[in-house]
């Protein structure tokens, strides 16, 4: 499990990396909105498995940053951090597509309570199936096997409309509507780019492909002639968190600025944090 933490408060930051790390979770923090806009532009969507976020930011609020990541169809989980219970920031970034919040101070027990909640309702949705290839929603990822394939959050919405269209074709009017929200752009050819850089995608692994049906649309189709996506699965058999089923608390609560002398042996491990090996992709363009 990888997660981004997104603090401008550099003891905040170290403290928070001890614990996650302490729970075997891989951390990659930033200190400001456009550091963590980078970090998951590089990431590109499943990259980060949750981000905690911080509403108060130096450069811009974490609401502009989580307001921008949602337009741009990126789904992955954020955790707002708010100041002192603040009500308004809390009902925006609901709104905004938080998937939950804590209000500072909190415990490290707290935090981690609600990181496997979120994991756990992420893990709870499907994977839809067409033979050998699959669409985890919780994940946002495209997978051929157990290969996964880079798709930027546009491909992904327009591949999800073929899947949940089960062999009917799907027209082009209706990824204009549902992926792009056009109404009706007769000149756009937003929809070809987009089923033409899915298909190089696809291409390497022969099946399934997508058929063109003149007049109607697109639909994925197995050389078999299958097209029927077929069964959905549900959580996998074995969930596994990346969280300790009995999760014991690292220290009560963050530092503040004047409390920040704890020990390493209070604090747990050194930190350790990771950027993995990410990959070029912008969701916000």
């Amino acid at each position: 499990m990888k997660i981004l933490v997104v603090d401008d408060d550099e003891e905040v930051r170290k403290w928070l990396t001890r614990l996650l790390v302490k729970h075997d979770i891989e951390c990659v923090t930033a200190a400001d909105a456009d550091s963590a806009r980078k970090l998951i532009v590089q990431g590109g969507p499943g990259f980060f498995d949750t981000i905690l976020l911080d509403v108060n930011l130096p450069d811009s609020s974490g609401l502009s940053l989580l307001r921008k990541m949602r337009e741009a169809q990126d789904e992955t989980p954020v955790l707002l951090v708010t100041g002192d219970g603040k009500l308004d920031d809390r009902i925006h970034g609901l709104r905004l597509g938080a998937d939950d919040y804590i209000s500072k101070p909190f415990s490290g027990k707290e935090l981690m309570a609600r990181i496997e909640a979120v994991e756990r309702r992420r893990r709870s949705l499907p994977i839809m199936r067409l033979g050998v290839l699959g669409m985890d929603l919780g994940r946002r990822q495209v997978l051929h096997g157990q290969e996964r394939i880079d798709f930027s959050a546009r491909e992904f919405d327009v591949l999800r409309m073929l899947f949940e269209s089960r062999g009917r074709p799907v027209s082009k009017q209706e990824l204009l509507n549902e992926v792009w929200g056009i109404d009706f752009d007769p000149g756009t050819t937003v929809v070809e780019v987009q089923i033409a850089r899915i298909r190089r995608k696809l291409e390497p692994f022969k099946n399934p492909s997508i058929d063109t049906i003149v007049g109607k649309g697109y639909r994925l189709k197995l050389s078999d002639g299958t097209d029927d996506p077929g069964d959905t699965d549900g959580p996998e058999a074995d969930p596994k968190l990346g969280l300790p089923s009995s999760m014991q608390e690292l220290g009560d609560q963050p530092p503040l600025p004047d409390e920040s002398k704890a020990s390493d042996s209070d604090l747990g491990p050194s930190p350790s944090s990771s950027e993995g090996e990410p990959r070029p992709y912008n969701p916000f363009h």
